[in-house]
């Protein structure tokens, strides 16, 4: 549930970054890999919080990416896709 929220925050937090830099060509870069190692075990279960962190990152960011290409469509008047 916890990792689900994570998720869910780190997406939002991205779309919200880069909705703010609507001029920018590509996403901004953050030193992800530099949070991630020092992510903590969110649970018993969280054997590897780097590689979590990671893989959350990168979910974040592809869910962001495919939003900013959603935009683009529309702001074009290509939609549907």
């Amino acid at each position: 549930m916890q990792r689900a929220m994570f998720q869910v925050f780190a997406a939002a937090t991205l779309l919200m970054l880069s909705a703010s830099i609507s001029v920018a060509q590509q996403l901004p870069r953050f030193d992800i890999e530099a949070t991630c190692r020092e992510a903590q075990p969110l649970g018993p279960e969280d054997r590897d919080p780097y590689q979590g962190c990671m893989k959350d990152e990168g979910t974040a960011r592809g869910t962001v990416n495919l939003g900013r290409g959603l935009a683009e469509r529309v702001g074009t008047g290509r939609w549907p896709a």
